[in-house]
């Protein structure tokens, strides 16, 4: 895989693409079962458990935005929302894509003295995440 440049190509939420966005994250992590015994000597040992992920994302708040919009109704509203998101470049065919079903646990909107207003989102992944290319 070729080292890419710091910019992901998209990310949606409900099928529309999210504008304005400054920074984004998505995370995948594992639990970890510890399974040391005394038979262990000097290591701890663990299985790879569940795993979970998430997605922050930081933008520059448009209320004119369809896809920040749904977000802040699905955190009103308590249901999931639809996100894909695509590594890398546009979304050209061939790029790296998640696809998941998430909530909004977090929506902090910020509207600093002097500045732009800015918008927060975690969208916490619940099930499956499937990885493929954008054909």
């Amino acid at each position: 895989m070729a080292v890419t440049r710091g910019r992901i190509g998209e990310v949606s939420i409900d099928g529309n693409a999210v504008g304005r966005v400054i920074d984004a994250t998505l995370t995948i992590e594992s639990a970890e079962i510890t399974v040391t015994t005394h038979d262990s000597g000097q290591w701890e040992e663990f299985l790879q458990g569940r795993k979970n992920g998430s997605i922050e994302l930081t933008l520059r708040y448009d209320e004119s935005d369809t896809a920040q919009q749904a977000a802040i109704t699905a955190s009103f509203a308590e249901s999931t929302v639809a996100v894909v998101w695509v590594s890398r470049g546009l979304a050209t065919s061939g790029a790296e894509r998640f696809t998941a079903t998430a909530y909004v646990s977090a929506q902090p909107l910020e509207s600093p003295n002097d500045e732009e207003n800015k918008m927060a989102l975690t969208l916490r992944i619940t099930g499956v995440v499937t990885r493929d290319t954008v054909p």
